[in-house]
């Protein structure tokens, strides 16, 4: 074999082959810092997630702790940390605000009462409390202070302490893997479902004062005359979308309303929390779903009434017992929606919600449209559920007796989505359980009782 078929025959120069493993090396080096980032930001995002859901924990056994034991065991102190909730302590107020601003009395065991006496049943420890989630840990803090609400006429909300607010806050530790992170923070205003709005002895000496009529939103049908009463055994049950756009509660068929209740949802029917009302409608990718889902319609705008109304699954009605049955109701013409939603798959996506108020005379088969009003929403909730506040007004009215019961008028509220708000269905609404009490409140001076 000559000397030209050797060199044809010759491998790797020891120079290509130092050149080749830099490269190697180089490239290696690439893939683990882009895995390191990968790691990273996935360990950082499922720290996020359980905060959240840890702080939305807390947040719904508050809401189920009973309204007198709804107070901090001890006043917790300021801390000279920016980076601690406690920072926002000044005194014995906490601040509602980030940036320390919107101070509000914390309510302290031993605290004082508007009207005389103490805080002494409170049952919330304020923390730091820790907690260990698989290789997640951190504290969990929580605050309880006093609101003043200035819409609340003074003979019956005399004072400052009118309802209250639970914040909680869930602080993740520093790690090498996740890095810092800024603490996850919680707000929900409560009040008291036991006190009905009709049920102050002194509301005659008063002169008719404004009150806020509250109506439940349920998972129950109307009925012609009354209200369905809520029990364990007729408790929200998993079931698909509910055609509730008929006109008449008396109906036997498929198309009667859902009820609107005086009396608020309590613990011994808050059994599960996760109910699906409308079980053939489930995203994409599949995952579970809870409360009612609408799709988005066809066109654009906010024609909820019947009839010719949006289809079954993209509107939803709800009506009172009959509001004028045994003396006039008289309207001052504010309502507020408060309604509980979040998006399926947390997914962050623009929305706009419909809402309209109305009253319905079954013995017509009419409905007198009181209010309407949108809540759209850039990024809708997401990731935990969130109460929307929908405001309306309209022009004062008395819903004048009808000895003929077949004539009384009834309170109404119905919801859907506008297609213009954004591009998606992706949304679930919550409501018929303690911990998302979703209602419609109605300025009047002749409460329901």
């Amino acid at each position: 074999m000559g000397p030209d078929r050797l060199r044809t025959e010759g491998g790797f120069t020891i120079v290509e082959a130092l050149i080749a493993a830099v490269l190697l090396v180089i490239a290696a080096a690439a893939l683990m810092t882009a895995l390191a980032g990968a790691r990273k930001a996935t360990y950082r995002g499922e720290q996020y997630q359980v905060a959240s859901d840890i702080a939305q924990r807390e947040i719904e056994a508050l809401r189920a702790v009973p309204f007198d034991e709804l107070a901090l065991t001890a006043a917790p102190t300021n801390s000279s940390d920016p980076e601690d909730p406690r920072n926002r302590i000044s005194g014995t107020n906490f601040a509602l605000e980030r940036d320390g601003s919107n101070p509000a009395p914390m309510i302290v065991n031993g605290g004082p009462v508007d009207g005389g006496g103490t805080v002494s049943d409170g049952v919330v420890d304020p923390g730091p409390q820790t907690f260990q989630s698989g290789d997640v840990s951190g504290t969990i803090q929580r605050f309880v202070v006093w609101q003043n609400d200035p819409r609340c006429p003074a003979v019956l909300c005399d004072g400052q302490q009118d309802f209250k607010r639970v914040i909680v806050t869930v602080d993740l530790d520093t790690t090498a893997t996740g890095g810092a992170h800024q603490y996850v923070e919680m707000q929900s205003d409560t009040i008291n479902p036991a006190e009905s709005v009709g049920s102050n002895p002194n509301l005659d000496e008063y002169g008719d004062p404004t009150v806020a009529q509250q109506f439940w939103l349920s998972d129950r049908r109307c009925e012609p005359t009354t209200e369905p009463v809520r029990t364990a055994e007729n408790a929200a049950s998993n079931h698909p979308t509910r055609d509730t756009r008929g006109l008449n509660c008396a109906s036997t068929s498929a198309d009667r309303p859902d009820a609107l209740l005086t009396e608020a949802p309590d613990d011994l029917i808050d059994i599960v929390d996760t109910f699906d009302y409308a079980t053939e409608l489930e995203p994409t990718p599949p995952e579970a779903d809870a409360g009612l889902q609408l799709d988005l319609p066809a066109a654009n705008g906010c024609d909820l009434l019947p009839p010719g109304g949006r289809p079954t699954d993209e509107a939803h009605f709800w009506v009172s017992r009959p509001v004028n049955a045994d003396a006039d109701y008289v309207l001052e013409g504010g309502a507020t929606l408060k309604l509980w939603t979040r998006s399926i798959n947390d997914v962050q996506v623009s929305g706009k919600l419909c809402v309209v108020v109305f009253l319905r005379k079954e013995s017509t088969g009419t409905d007198t449209v009181l209010a309407s009003a949108t809540s759209s929403h850039v990024t809708w909730p997401h990731g935990v559920w969130e109460e929307l506040t929908v405001p309306m007004s309209f022009t004062p009215r008395t819903v004048l007796d009808a000895p003929d019961s077949a004539a009384n008028e009834k309170i109404g509220v119905a919801i859907g989505l506008d297609k213009q708000g954004g591009a998606s269905n992706q949304f679930e609404f919550q409501y018929d359980t303690v911990r998302f009490d979703s209602r419609l409140e109605v300025e009047t001076t002749t409460p329901l009782e």
